[in-house]
C-alpha cells in the first residue's frame, strides 16, 4: 500500500490484482477482504522474495575483480602519483609504501567494498533515524576514516624523504 505508483489512479486497480492473485493461488481464503490479501502480499513479499532474488542473483552484486577496480580507482591513482612524484625517496622507503598500497588495493579496500555491501543489504528496511545512523556512521567509517589513514601514512612517508 505504501508503494509508488507511476499513475496515481492505477493503485486501485494494482491492489485489486494483488489480492485477485492471493486468491487465485489460495495464499487467503476466497471470501477474505482485499486488506487481508494485501497484508497476507505484503508478508510473502517481505519473507519469501528476498531468499529469491538470493536464488536467482547470488548473495554479492560485484565480483573481487570488480571490487579490485574501485579500489584501483580509490587508492592505486594517488599512489602511482605519489610514487612518481617521490622517485628520489631511499629505495627501502619506496618499498615501504608499495607494500602499504599494495595491502590497501588488494586487501583493505575490497573487503571495505564488501563490508559495505553486506550490511547495506542488512539494513534496506531501516527507516527514519535508524537510516540516517547508517549513512551517519557508514560515511565516517567508510569514507573519512580511510581518508584520514592515507593522510597520516602520506605524512610519515614525508618525513622519511
Amino acid at each position: 500500500r505504501n508503494c509508488v505508483c507511476f499513475i496515481e489512479a492505477d493503485r486501485a486497480l494494482v491492489c485489486r490484482n494483488i489480492a485477485a492473485l492471493m486468491k487465485a493461488r489460495r495464499v487467503v481464503h476466497m471470501d477474505a477482504t482485499q486488506d487481508e490479501a494485501l497484508d497476507a502480499f505484503e508478508v510473502l513479499v517481505r519473507t519469501d522474495l528476498p531468499s529469491a532474488f538470493v536464488t536467482a542473483l547470488g548473495r554479492r552484486s560485484f565480483k573481487y575483480k570488480q571490487y579490485l577496480m574501485f579500489a584501483f580507482a580509490a587508492q592505486g591513482c594517488l599512489s602511482l602519483d605519489y610514487l612518481g612524484y617521490h622517485s628520489n625517496l631511499p629505495c627501502r622507503s619506496l618499498l615501504a609504501f608499495a607494500l602499504l598500497q599494495f595491502a590497501l588495493v588488494f586487501f583493505q579496500w575490497p573487503m571495505a567494498f564488501l563490508l559495505v555491501e553486506t550490511t547495506s543489504a542488512c539494513c534496506l528496511h531501516w527507516h527514519g533515524w535508524r537510516e540516517r545512523m547508517w549513512l551517519f556512521v557508514s560515511l565516517i567509517f567508510f569514507v573519512l576514516l580511510p581518508a584520514f589513514l592515507s593522510f597520516l601514512t602520506f605524512l610519515t612517508l614525508r618525513e622519511m624523504a
